[in-house]
């Protein structure tokens, strides 16, 4: 029986964090929507996978590499 309300308890703190990170991320992110074609996706994707890089981190630094090369235009 202890088992089983540790595990119920262990249940319950993963539902609370996920509550707790949603309502974080709600406050704190909004989503960036980018319409490409299946190919570019794709290919996008298996960049970022390549590079070992979610398809955001991706973005994220193409970004900011973009705003350093092109700092004094």
């Amino acid at each position: 029986m202890a088992f089983e309300t540790t595990e119920c308890q262990q249940k319950q703190a993963r539902s609370k964090k996920i509550s707790s990170n949603a309502k974080y991320a709600k406050a704190n992110y909004k989503t960036l929507k980018l319409y490409v074609s299946v190919e570019e996706r794709d290919a996008i994707t298996a960049y970022a996978e390549s590079l070992g890089m979610s398809v955001n981190k991706l973005m994220l630094t193409a970004f900011e590499e973009y705003k350093k090369a092109h700092k004094g235009e």
